[in-house]
């Protein structure tokens, strides 16, 4: 038997079944020709626990429910791509052995492990930070509000003029800052004395 594999892009001139245009990503022939599965269908697992490190690929969607895993090994020496068995039936098992199967972005230090590192910005621990804060402001001025100095309803919000007059206040702002551009005339001028 012979195997064609295109990792990528599918195969190319392996027959009518296994070409690019039917997205083949490996296929069996040479006499009678099946796709063993689709590139679109690729999936990867890593296995970083043993080594070289391995990565098994696994394609589904083949003719007649045909299904591919090829079992990437990492190593710099070698460069192979071996048939290893057919198990269950319609499971095709492959080994590719060379440094395309590395995962780095050093060739020459293929077992480098990148571990990603997820952390927030300083920007979101600031909002973080800031909401915290203004909740904690309004609940415990609340309190104290109510069991302080026996305030009820309305009056419990802490500082209840300023958060009543603040939307005006950003009005104020708002309109201040546009006014230059808004060619203020003399009916915002002041009076001349």
């Amino acid at each position: 038997m012979e195997y064609a594999w295109s990792p990528c892009r599918g195969t190319l001139d392996f027959g009518p079944e296994c070409t690019a245009d039917t997205g083949a990503a490996l296929c069996q022939g040479p006499t009678t020709r099946f796709s063993l599965g689709k590139v679109t269908s690729a999936s990867f697992d890593v296995a970083r626990t043993v080594t070289p490190t391995r990565t098994t690929l696994t394609y589904t969607g083949g003719d007649a429910e045909r299904k591919a895993v090829v079992t990437l090994v990492c190593m710099q020496e070698q460069n192979s791509f071996i048939f290893t068995g057919e198990e269950p039936a319609l499971n095709y098992q492959f080994t590719y052995t060379g440094p395309s199967a590395c995962i780095s972005s050093d060739p020459d230090k293929p077992e480098e492990h990148h571990d990603v590192t997820v952390s927030i910005s300083a920007g979101s621990v600031m909002l973080i930070i800031f909401f915290v804060g203004l909740a904690f402001y309004f609940v415990v001025g609340a309190l104290f509000m109510r069991f302080g100095r026996h305030a009820e309803g309305s009056e419990v919000v802490p500082n209840k003029s300023f958060w009543t007059g603040l939307p005006g206040l950003i009005k104020d702002g708002g309109l201040f800052l546009i006014s230059p551009c808004r060619g203020g005339g003399s009916e915002k001028a002041y009076e001349q004395l």
